[in-house]
Protein backbone atom coordinates (compact mmCIF):
# COMPACT_ATOMS: atom_id res chain seq x y z
CA UNK A 1 0.00 0.00 0.00
CA UNK A 2 2.76 2.35 0.68
CA UNK A 3 4.06 1.30 -2.93
CA UNK A 4 1.31 2.77 -4.55
CA UNK A 5 0.74 5.70 -2.87
CA UNK A 6 4.80 6.39 -3.07
CA UNK A 7 4.04 5.99 -6.99
CA UNK A 8 0.66 7.74 -6.57
CA UNK A 9 2.58 10.74 -5.25
CA UNK A 10 5.79 10.75 -7.88
CA UNK A 11 3.31 10.50 -10.58
CA UNK A 12 1.41 13.53 -9.39
CA UNK A 13 5.00 15.42 -9.03
CA UNK A 14 5.92 14.52 -12.37
CA UNK A 15 2.74 15.46 -14.24
CA UNK A 16 0.72 17.51 -12.13
CA UNK A 17 2.44 20.26 -11.98
CA UNK A 18 3.65 20.63 -15.34
CA UNK A 19 2.40 23.96 -17.22
CA UNK A 20 -0.08 23.51 -19.50
CA UNK A 21 0.63 25.52 -22.54
CA UNK A 22 -2.65 27.16 -23.34
CA UNK A 23 -3.08 25.95 -27.79
CA UNK A 24 -6.07 27.18 -29.78
CA UNK A 25 -6.94 24.46 -32.06
CA UNK A 26 -9.75 26.16 -33.78
CA UNK A 27 -8.38 27.98 -36.58
CA UNK A 28 -11.04 31.25 -36.47
CA UNK A 29 -10.14 31.71 -32.54
CA UNK A 30 -6.33 31.55 -33.18
CA UNK A 31 -6.97 34.42 -36.38
CA UNK A 32 -8.69 36.64 -34.11
CA UNK A 33 -5.80 35.81 -31.10
CA UNK A 34 -3.31 36.78 -33.08
CA UNK A 35 -4.92 40.22 -34.73
CA UNK A 36 -5.61 41.29 -31.10
CA UNK A 37 -1.83 40.30 -30.30
CA UNK A 38 -0.38 42.07 -33.62
CA UNK A 39 -2.63 45.23 -32.78
CA UNK A 40 -1.33 45.74 -29.24
CA UNK A 41 1.99 43.66 -29.19
CA UNK A 42 4.94 46.11 -28.67
CA UNK A 43 6.80 46.60 -31.81
CA UNK A 44 10.57 46.21 -32.31
CA UNK A 45 12.10 48.72 -33.68
CA UNK A 46 14.92 46.29 -35.10
CA UNK A 47 15.34 44.36 -38.03
CA UNK A 48 14.33 40.99 -37.12
CA UNK A 49 17.57 38.66 -36.70
CA UNK A 50 16.12 35.10 -37.61
CA UNK A 51 15.32 36.19 -41.04
CA UNK A 52 14.36 39.56 -43.55
CA UNK A 53 11.34 40.71 -43.30
CA UNK A 54 10.53 42.90 -46.42
CA UNK A 55 7.27 44.11 -48.40
CA UNK A 56 5.79 46.30 -51.71
CA UNK A 57 2.84 47.91 -52.63
CA UNK A 58 1.18 47.18 -56.21
CA UNK A 59 -1.13 48.87 -57.97
CA UNK A 60 -4.89 46.85 -58.87
CA UNK A 61 -8.12 48.33 -60.69
CA UNK A 62 -9.67 48.97 -57.21
CA UNK A 63 -6.93 50.42 -54.86
CA UNK A 64 -3.54 49.04 -54.09
CA UNK A 65 -2.22 45.33 -53.00
CA UNK A 66 0.67 45.00 -50.11
CA UNK A 67 2.98 42.32 -50.31
CA UNK A 68 4.98 41.11 -47.02
CA UNK A 69 8.02 38.89 -47.24
CA UNK A 70 9.41 36.52 -44.72
CA UNK A 71 12.38 34.92 -46.26
CA UNK A 72 15.98 33.79 -45.92
CA UNK A 73 15.85 32.12 -42.34
CA UNK A 74 19.07 32.50 -40.11
CA UNK A 75 17.50 29.80 -37.59
CA UNK A 76 15.31 26.65 -38.25
CA UNK A 77 11.70 28.11 -37.88
CA UNK A 78 8.73 25.22 -37.49
CA UNK A 79 4.87 25.75 -38.12
CA UNK A 80 5.34 29.92 -39.00
CA UNK A 81 2.66 31.37 -38.99
CA UNK A 82 2.12 35.16 -39.78
CA UNK A 83 -0.33 38.02 -39.67
CA UNK A 84 -0.01 41.31 -41.52
CA UNK A 85 -2.02 44.12 -39.73
CA UNK A 86 -3.20 47.07 -41.54
CA UNK A 87 -3.02 49.91 -38.61
CA UNK A 88 -6.41 51.58 -38.78
CA UNK A 89 -8.25 48.65 -40.03
CA UNK A 90 -10.92 46.60 -37.97
CA UNK A 91 -9.65 42.69 -38.57
CA UNK A 92 -12.67 41.60 -37.08
CA UNK A 93 -14.62 42.48 -40.36
CA UNK A 94 -12.02 42.44 -43.38
CA UNK A 95 -9.38 39.60 -43.08
CA UNK A 96 -6.13 40.34 -42.38
CA UNK A 97 -3.17 38.36 -44.93
CA UNK A 98 -1.98 35.49 -43.06
CA UNK A 99 -0.52 32.12 -43.32
CA UNK A 100 -0.10 29.13 -41.14
CA UNK A 101 -3.48 30.17 -39.16
CA UNK A 102 -5.80 28.50 -41.62
CA UNK A 103 -3.80 25.62 -43.53
CA UNK A 104 -3.71 22.43 -42.23
CA UNK A 105 -0.06 22.11 -43.84
CA UNK A 106 2.87 23.79 -41.70
CA UNK A 107 5.73 26.06 -43.35
CA UNK A 108 8.96 25.43 -42.16
CA UNK A 109 12.06 27.54 -42.67
CA UNK A 110 15.34 25.99 -42.45
CA UNK A 111 18.32 27.42 -43.71
CA UNK A 112 19.89 25.85 -47.07
CA UNK A 113 16.92 23.35 -46.64
CA UNK A 114 13.91 23.56 -49.35
CA UNK A 115 11.67 21.12 -50.31
CA UNK A 116 7.81 22.40 -50.80
CA UNK A 117 6.27 19.00 -51.43
CA UNK A 118 6.75 18.35 -47.56
CA UNK A 119 6.35 21.84 -45.93
CA UNK A 120 10.31 22.91 -46.25
CA UNK A 121 9.83 26.74 -47.92
CA UNK A 122 12.78 29.25 -48.10
CA UNK A 123 10.52 31.83 -47.69
CA UNK A 124 6.68 33.45 -47.44
CA UNK A 125 4.76 35.87 -49.21
CA UNK A 126 1.30 37.26 -47.57
CA UNK A 127 -0.63 40.05 -49.14
CA UNK A 128 -3.70 41.82 -48.88
CA UNK A 129 -5.64 44.79 -50.31
CA UNK A 130 -5.53 48.68 -48.79
CA UNK A 131 -6.96 52.03 -50.51
CA UNK A 132 -3.76 54.17 -49.82
CA UNK A 133 -0.67 53.62 -51.66
CA UNK A 134 1.31 53.50 -48.26
CA UNK A 135 0.37 51.30 -45.82
CA UNK A 136 1.37 51.11 -42.22
CA UNK A 137 1.41 47.02 -40.82
CA UNK A 138 2.43 45.72 -38.21
CA UNK A 139 3.37 41.76 -39.01
CA UNK A 140 3.55 39.02 -36.51
CA UNK A 141 5.39 36.08 -36.67
CA UNK A 142 5.09 32.74 -34.94
CA UNK A 143 7.09 29.97 -34.66
CA UNK A 144 8.01 26.80 -32.75
CA UNK A 145 11.61 25.27 -32.26
CA UNK A 146 11.78 21.44 -34.13
CA UNK A 147 10.41 19.52 -31.12
CA UNK A 148 7.96 21.71 -30.16
CA UNK A 149 8.92 22.43 -26.79
CA UNK A 150 9.61 26.52 -27.67
CA UNK A 151 7.36 29.01 -29.40
CA UNK A 152 8.56 32.24 -30.51
CA UNK A 153 7.47 35.67 -31.74
CA UNK A 154 8.09 38.69 -33.03
CA UNK A 155 6.13 42.00 -34.13
CA UNK A 156 7.75 44.36 -36.46
CA UNK A 157 6.05 47.55 -37.89
CA UNK A 158 6.35 47.58 -41.70
CA UNK A 159 5.97 51.12 -43.40
CA UNK A 160 6.00 50.49 -47.45
CA UNK A 161 4.06 52.93 -49.72
CA UNK A 162 3.96 52.34 -53.87
CA UNK A 163 6.44 52.71 -56.43
CA UNK A 164 5.20 53.73 -59.60
CA UNK A 165 8.53 53.23 -61.23
CA UNK A 166 8.11 49.52 -60.91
Amino acid sequence: MKRLILVFFVLLFCFGCAKKQEVLQDPTERYYAMVDLASTYEVSETKPEYYDLSGEVSKIDDGYRYYVFIDNPRVAMYDVEAIAVVEGVDHKKTMAANVGIFEEKEYNMVPNQKNIDIGYVGGIAISGTCATENVSLRVLIRWENNGGTASYRECYRLEIAYDSEQ
